[in-house]
């Protein structure tokens, strides 16, 4: 029967990918995309008509391939994506910062809206326009610099949480050694009494990085988010534990790797009424429902609570949903500007999955480089060490201020070289609104027929790769170490003529413009509190001297893989010592 079926879905598909391709000027139109004024850009050959360009950008690391066309046909070019649809892709600054600047004129794009809508539902990321515009405003005051602030008590709780637990791990570690250790020296010969053991070795324990970082990340986001306790960083590793929880680690490995008949139904909107659905979407789908059943029920005990509380500014509550909730009762915010119940619900997956997932990812390259580079490490404790001497300051009820740790340059560095060289989102991809769009550019381009001409002209629909990865690894940016982990760079002043138009200055990681990422200074803080903590009382390497950690450019989001263990997936295996 599994036979049959399968022969039936791969008949399914051949069958609606030929009519794709024979009724496209009904859909996205085949005759369209070939007049478009993309089409005279230079730019590389398809691999062929359904994968395009993509085999060659999946083949190299993220951005490589890129930079690869670039030396070929210069800074804007046109490449196909999936099904030969044209994609405009330019490092010219100039354009860069017309496309996020313009969120009216270069909107979303079609496939990237479905997908999210299916992943978190229609919060900030997929919202646009006036929706996007009220969802801000009522999210602005969580984001605040004050507010930050306070949320960061969540990371230190968490972060100081997570080591206790690797400290009491290291204690069972020493206890067991020195168990050994006196069954061995006890042994008395019959040429007499043993000697005296030598000291035992500082105790070590393996853990894999990016499994506790993934814990800490959820427990703090929960909090800070939504006033919601996972307490992920205390449940045993394959431990029933929090339904939400479990539902949103069911979506976020769902977005990890699409299937192809996932991608058809993305990019084909005829195949969506396919009788098949992939087991990860459906999934997924299950998941969503599960976030949006808990959710209603934290919006509405959370509305009795705020309505219960009083109105001291002490008292009030400073999580995301909180905020939410007082802006859309409070009388001096329009109804015009304020949310639905719909619009609030699909916030919690929404900055549930995104907060998580950038600080995880983010965090493990960081870590990774550190295990693997000591003499970066040892910088970095010696900055920390040198301003925090006294380590009984690192405690629950006493710890260094959001300032303080902001004010530490090397940290800094640490923290904004990790986010360059390991953007989270590879790219940005957006859609031209309407006909005879123009994008200016700073420098000339020759076009196929040979002509020259210093701007870009784009039909309604047109795609758009806004480069992050590529940009941020572009040897003329940055030099030719642009793809060594570097972190005197930022202290150094070669950063200071780059002007990457992001809303952190010269990175892009966070995009830039009225869609820039509303909780950057949150994403920071906690990835600066991590390992400020971490680094203050572990000396961090990775499992094995010969291990290399690389990533895979074949998913959305790049996380580490342990090179020729690519089968046992996303790994971080790392040996912490107690310092």
């Amino acid at each position: 029967m599994s036979t049959v079926l399968t022969f039936l879905l791969f008949f399914f598909i051949i069958i609606i990918v030929t009519i794709h391709i024979l009724l496209r000027p009904l859909s996205q139109g085949f005759i369209r995309p070939l007049l478009s004024p993309l089409c005279t850009l230079p730019g590389p050959k398809p691999f062929n008509y359904i994968w395009g360009s993509v085999k060659d950008i999946q083949s190299n690391d993220p951005g490589m391939a890129h930079l690869k066309w670039i030396k070929e046909f210069g800074n804007t070019f046109v490449f196909k994506g999936l099904f030969s649809i044209n994609r405009l892709y330019t490092h010219d600054l100039r354009a860069v910062s017309h496309i996020i600047s313009n969120p009216d004129t270069f909107v979303k794009a079609e496939d990237y809206k479905i997908g999210v809508s299916k992943l978190t539902g229609k919060g900030l990321i997929w919202a646009e326009g006036d929706l996007h515009k009220r969802q801000r405003r009522a999210m602005n005051p969580a984001f605040s610099t004050q507010n930050v602030k306070h949320l960061s008590n969540v990371i230190w709780d968490k972060a100081l949480q997570l080591r206790e637990i690797w400290l009491s791990q290291l204690d069972e570690a020493r206890c067991a050694t020195s168990s050994d250790n006196d069954i061995d020296s006890g042994y008395e010969s019959a040429s007499g009494p043993a000697s005296k053991a030598a000291p035992s070795p500082p105790a070590s324990v393996n853990v894999e990085g990016i499994q506790w970082i993934t814990k800490f990340s959820f427990d703090v986001i929960g909090l800070a988010g939504f006033g919601h306790a996972f307490n992920f960083l205390q449940s045993a590793d394959g431990e029933e534990g929090d339904e939400l929880l479990g539902a949103l680690q069911t979506i976020s490995k769902s977005g990890e790797k699409m299937s192809f008949l996932s991608t058809i139904m993305l990019f084909i909107p005829i195949a969506r009424y396919l009788p098949f659905v992939p087991e990860r979407e459906h999934a997924a789908v299950n998941a969503l429902s599960t976030c949006r059943r808990v959710g209603g029920e934290l919006i509405a005990a959370r509305k009795q609570q705020i309505a219960e509380e009083g109105e001291d500014e002490d008292e009030k509550r400073k999580d995301l949903l909180s905020h939410l909730i007082r802006a859309n009762i409070s009388p001096s915010v329009p109804e015009s500007m304020k949310l639905t119940d719909e619009n609030v619900l699909d916030q919690i997956p929404t900055f549930l999955l995104a907060g998580h997932e950038t600080t995880a990812t983010s965090l493990s390259w960081t870590v990774a480089e550190l295990a693997s580079k000591p003499a970066i490490q040892d910088k970095l404790r010696a900055e920390i060490v040198a301003a925090f001497p006294d380590d009984s300051d690192l405690e629950f009820d006493s710890h260094p201020s959001y300032d303080e740790i902001n004010a530490l340059p090397y940290l800094d560095g640490v923290v904004k070289e990790a986010l360059r060289l390991y953007p989270t989102i590879q790219f940005v991809k957006r859609a031209a609104a309407h006909d005879n769009t123009v994008i200016p550019l700073s420098e000339d381009i020759t076009l196929r027929d040979g002509s020259v001409v210093r701007e870009v002209r784009l039909n309604k629909g047109d795609n758009i790769d806004v480069p992050i990865a590529g940009l941020q690894r572009d040897p003329k940016l940055w030099g030719e170490d642009a793809l060594e982990f570097n972190p005197e760079r930022w202290m150094d002043g070669r950063t200071s003529q780059i002007r990457l138009p992001g809303v952190v200055q010269n990175l892009m990681a966070f995009m830039g413009g009225a869609h820039g990422c509303i909780g950057y200074k949150f994403a920071i803080a906690e990835m600066k509190i991590f390992l400020f903590t971490l680094i203050r009382s572990f000396k961090v390497e990775l499992e094995r001297a010969d291990m290399e950690i690389v990533r895979s450019s074949d998913v959305f989001i790049t996380r580490p893989l342990v090179k020729g263990e690519f089968e046992k997936g996303n790994r971080l295996p790392l040996k912490v010592t107690a310092l």
